[in-house]
């Protein structure tokens, strides 16, 4: 806390003017800040001398022109020396009972599919339970955490995140997406991040910090005070509707507030976006699910002939696609680098006799696909490479991909799911399973592969090159149209989710 925050708190408190949640900040620093402490005391002995010098004075004559150089505070009566001095003594005692009552560890706990390492302080990884304690350090490869402090505090966890425990008001994070409650009683809890520290003032805000080099601060409800801990080493506080974004040079930049940026309830499964083709609105299709934000994203379809694009599909209604201009395109980027991803979707291709499906005929994926000795795309596609054969199922990093076996252009629905873990194995392959109708298939890899392990095969989704792709359905990722090869057949019920699914998770989406 900045000495000019702290000073205003205390003047607050001494003009009997502080809010309760303020008043919790200040007893919060005061208890941790030997040097703020001090600074209070300082404070209130001033404030002392002030009142007797103004008690004082109401018995003397004192020079007009005196009074006009010297700024004196308002008079108080003799009494409020003995309020003062009483409300310093039950402050330090607030302070203390605090200290001895906050005893509990935080406890966690992750959703359905979570990943993460867990590191006590002595640099040993916990071998059971979910707790921690000061110094530990949580990384949550997917999915996501609810933290709940003794002090009140929860916070939501939205990987891929790492957080150290700092002790009950305070944790370190270095990444993640967090939704933070606080309680009055807890006010003063405080978030560091690379750049910005967070002081809660109460009772509701967001954070985003991660590798993308984005640090925002959403405020929800309440106040926070928000300082940065470069350039100017600017500090304000911020109150409920207002957000900011840290620039380069250590500028607190105002931007929108984002409250679906954040999930305020643990998810039961991995956080995902569906697609349900059952509704279309103009030609936007309808979004939802738990991922942050998704009620934001817009998917279009682009129609070629007047048939209809929904059609009588699995469940509901399907996207049909004509495989010559058909497709759909959303406005979202995709999971960039090797972030573990699960695609689930039910498809009905023609028999063979009705279409050939070419080596890029993508149903759904994002990315670079215009470096073909890189691995900077996703797609998931269908591939005949007979012609009136059997087509079957495809991940394509770029430069590498993994094949499936069975027959899907038979007319019939088929359930198919992709999913990655983000672990590159010791063949310097990427690890990933395909599953046709809730059997996993036995795949195969190919392409580079003899370059496996290299730094050029690393799989690097490219979200952010000026020939990326966005989430695109029914077509290959070539920026420019007349140059796409389509996808022929029905979708329908497709999710997205964020992290690597096990196949008993899978099974359940092919049973439901």
């Amino acid at each position: 806390m900045t000495y000019k925050i702290l000073d205003a708190l205390i003047l607050d408190l001494l003009d009997g003017d502080i809010d309760p949640a303020s008043l919790h900040y200040l007893e919060s620093e005061l208890a941790s800040n030997p040097g703020a402490l001090a600074r209070y005391l300082s404070f209130v002995d001033l404030d002392v001398l002030l009142q007797i010098q103004s008690a004082v004075e109401d018995h003397l004559e004192v020079p007009a022109a005196f009074r006009q150089k010297v700024a004196i505070k308002p008079k108080r009566s003799i009494p409020m020396i003995a309020i003062f001095s009483i409300a310093a003594v039950l402050l330090l005692i607030g302070i203390v009972l605090r200290l001895l009552l906050v005893t509990e560890d935080p406890a966690f706990r992750a959703s359905n599919c979570s990943t993460y390492t867990l590191t006590q302080s002595s640099g040993k990884k916990a071998t059971k339970g979910e707790t921690l304690t000061i110094g530990s350090r949580l990384e949550l490869q997917q999915g996501s955490v609810e933290v709940t402090f003794g002090s009140g505090v929860r916070g939501i966890i939205v990987a891929p995140a790492d957080l150290t425990y700092r002790d009950q008001s305070l944790i370190d994070l270095k990444q993640g997406n967090a939704w933070f409650h606080v309680p009055p009683a807890a006010a003063g809890f405080q978030v560091n991040t690379a750049r910005m520290e967070v002081v809660d003032l109460g009772t509701e805000f967001g954070i985003h910090t991660g590798n993308d080099d984005k640090e925002e601060i959403h405020v929800l409800k309440g106040k926070v005070s928000v300082g940065t801990s470069l350039g100017a080493r600017l500090s304000t506080i911020l109150k409920a509707g207002d957000a900011r974004r840290i620039d380069a040079d250590g500028n607190l930049v105002s931007i929108p507030l984002e409250s679906g940026d954040f999930i305020k309830n643990l998810p039961e499964k991995l956080p995902h976006l569906r697609w349900s083709f059952d509704d279309l609105s103009g030609d936007c299709l309808s979004i939802s699910g738990t991922f942050p934000s998704s009620e934001k994203i817009n998917t279009n379809t682009r129609k070629t002939d007047s048939t209809p694009i929904l059609v009588p599909g699995k469940f509901g209604m399907a996207l049909s696609l004509n495989g010559r201009g058909d497709y759909a395109i959303a406005d979202w980027s995709g999971f960039a680098g090797n972030r573990p991803r699960t695609v689930s979707l039910w498809v009905r291709l023609p028999a063979p006799k009705q279409n050939y499906y070419k080596i890029y005929s993508g149903i759904v994926g994002w990315g670079n696909e215009m470096d073909f000795t890189l691995n900077s795309k996703w797609k998931i596609l269908a591939v005949q490479n007979v012609k009136n054969g059997p087509a079957f199922l495809r991940l394509s990093w770029g430069a590498v991909w993994l094949d499936g076996t069975a027959n899907l252009a038979d007319g019939r629905w088929h359930h198919i799911a992709v999913t990655t873990t983000g672990v590159t194995g010791k063949t310097g392959l990427p690890e990933a399973e395909l599953y046709v109708n809730g059997v996993r298939e036995i795949a195969s890899y190919g392409g580079n592969v003899d370059l496996a392990g290299s730094p050029t095969m690393d799989m690097d989704t490219d979200t952010i090159n000026r020939k990326s792709m966005p989430l695109v359905i029914g077509s290959d990722l070539n920026p420019v149209a007349e140059n796409r090869v389509y996808f022929h057949g029905e979708i329908d019920e497709m999710m997205i989710f964020d992290g690597h699914m096990p196949e008993s998770d899978i099974q359940k989406l092919f049973h439901p």
